[in-house]
């Protein structure tokens, strides 16, 4: 064995920790889009703006704790809750339900679902005097109070995985010292691999 070399390995504790890195920068990047929309002077910024900074923070805030074929050697969500109190319960299903109705699938929240149509008094002489219009409100933002709101709460989750990562990264390390590496499965030196996401790349992965 090489010293001084990354490896890439075989080993449930490892990839655990790994799992809680992932949620730990998920949740870290939600906090930091967060952030920006605690800015009093939002309505200065384009309304594209506002809403991707809320919907990429809603969005990976979500991202650990739902179902993940991905990530199945750390259970965050049940790591969380066993952990949250009443009140962090319930903020947490909040940002949990907006990523699912509002940011990532169409459930009609935060927007007018109401469609009309416009008759003339008298039978319509021509099609171009029947009027037929959908929603036009939807939400860009959802403001400075709910981001101060959340904005503990995010912070707190960050920090709990955070101490999680280095409490966990601590004891496997000692473990793996402790029994010589017993167990561990080195499969080859680690190298970065390309990010393939392009469209041909994409379109190749299983569904």
């Amino acid at each position: 064995m090489r010293t001084g070399a990354s490896y890439c390995v075989e080993d449930s504790r490892v990839r655990e920790l790994a799992e809680i890195g992932y949620a730990r920068r998920d949740v870290a990047k939600a906090y930091d889009f967060l952030t920006r929309c605690l800015d009093d002077n939002d309505g200065e910024r384009p309304g594209e703006c506002e809403e991707s900074l809320w919907v990429a923070a809603v969005v990976f805030y979500a991202k650990p704790f739902g179902r993940n074929d991905a990530r199945g050697a750390f259970d965050a969500n049940a790591f969380l809750n066993a952990r949250l109190s009443d009140e962090g319960r319930r903020l947490h299903e909040y940002l949990r339900r907006l990523r699912h109705r509002w940011a990532a699938h169409d459930d009609g929240l935060g927007e007018d679902k109401t469609v009309a149509i416009y008759l003339p008094p008298s039978p319509p002489r021509s099609s171009l005097e029947i009027g037929m219009h959908g929603p036009a409100r939807r939400v860009i933002s959802l403001g400075t109070d709910i981001a101060r709101q959340l904005e503990p709460h995010v912070a707190w989750v960050r920090n709990v995985l955070l101490a999680h990562e280095d409490q966990r990264r601590e004891t496997i390390a000692r473990e793996l010292i402790a029994t010589r590496f017993d167990g561990l499965c080195l499969t080859g030196v680690a190298t970065p691999a390309p990010l393939a996401v392009d469209i041909d790349s994409v379109l190749a992965l299983p569904r």
